[in-house]
């Protein structure tokens, strides 16, 4: 029980630290580690990361890149929305370009990212969303919900949900459009 009181203490230092950083001026770093480099597990948690290059996307893309070459993350876990605003069609969409590959190719976010699907996945093809694994090196998603397991020294691991709860959030009184949503609205909420 110990283990995890102090992990999870130590969860919470890095997320206060990360959190604290990423709000502090953009050209001063203040990075401190919370255990010698190499012994813990290193990565990073971004939200709603995807803007086509748009409202400081870019900036705030870089300051990632600038802070991953300190930290050195494993790798990336996103809460979904990085290919605005459509989603994409197909593995070749342009948007992969846009929203992904040319904002993050900084060497140090060349980890694996994993995914949550967003709403804006679910505008375009979602299974294109899993298909994109096959042809990105880091690009991770495969499924809706999936677990990744993270070793985090030699006595403990990190385990990691992904769940798309984005066809969760419809309102059962108005049916989600087939039109605008044909994948969510065949998915089956009561298996989700």
């Amino acid at each position: 029980m110990k283990i995890q009181t102090k992990f999870s203490l130590v969860l919470l230092l890095t997320c206060l630290m990360v959190s604290t950083i990423c709000t502090a001026e953009s050209n001063r770093y203040a990075v401190s580690t919370v255990w010698p480099k190499g012994k813990g597990l290193s990565f990073f948690i971004v939200s709603d990361p995807g803007r086509n290059g748009l409202d400081m996307q870019k900036i705030v893309a870089q300051r990632i890149g600038d802070l991953a070459q300190i930290i050195e993350p494993k790798f990336i876990a996103s809460t979904g929305d990085i290919v605005h605003f459509k989603g994409v069609e197909s593995i070749n969409d342009p948007l992969w370009i846009s929203n992904f590959e040319s904002i993050y190719p900084q060497g140090d976010l060349m980890c694996p990212w994993y995914i949550a699907l967003g709403n804006h996945e679910h505008n375009g093809s979602v299974q294109a969303v899993f298909d994109y694994s096959k042809v990105s090196r880091r690009w991770k998603t495969k499924s809706n919900y999936y677990t990744q397991v993270h070793k985090i020294g030699n006595n403990a691991t990190l385990r990691i949900l992904y769940i798309d709860t984005t066809p969760l959030e419809r309102d059962e009184t108005k049916p989600i459009n087939p039109e605008s949503f044909p994948e969510m609205a065949a998915d089956d909420t009561n298996r989700q």
